[in-house]
């Protein structure tokens, strides 16, 4: 039961702070930090665990209609002779998804975000503008300077 709420806590931590949810994998320390900063009670851990859990319950069908989407697009474009007027639907169908569910995650971070006193608020924000990139940049000069050239990920 422990180990369940501090993975969940971990999930919520990384919604309010970067409105992701792969991260959280990569850096549990991090969010284990974040929530001793914080000072987050438990019943606003079991606020942040039920909004989760609404939070995926909304975009899990938007996730499997862009995941099916994104199969016919591929498809599309892998035809011996692509249709542009069927690749064009498929894109702007992909995009709308892909907004709806940015959306939503806005909307998760405002309500997570509200669910915080003004301290906790504040401490949140400092804590956003002092830590490290969890990535390093992967285009552009930054991406340049730690030995890669310049372009997109191969």
């Amino acid at each position: 039961m422990r180990g369940k709420m501090i993975r969940i806590l971990g999930l919520a931590l990384l919604s309010l702070a970067w409105g992701g949810g792969a991260i959280w994998a990569q850096h549990p320390a991090e969010l284990l930090r974040l929530r001793e900063q914080l000072g987050l009670t438990p019943e606003q851990i079991a606020r942040i665990q039920e909004r989760l859990r609404a939070h995926r319950n909304e975009v899990f069908p938007l996730q499997q209609e862009l995941r099916a989407k994104t199969h016919e697009l591929r498809n599309a474009l892998d035809a011996p002779q692509p249709d542009a007027t069927t690749i064009g639907r498929l894109l702007l169908e992909r995009r709308a998804l892909q907004r709806q569910l940015q959306e939503k995650q806005q909307k998760l971070r405002a309500d997570l975000e509200a669910m915080l006193t003004p301290e906790q608020k504040q401490r949140l924000t400092e804590w956003r503008q002092t830590r490290p990139p969890l990535r390093p940049h992967r285009w552009g000069p930054a991406g340049a300077q730690i030995g890669r050239p310049l372009g997109p990920p191969r």
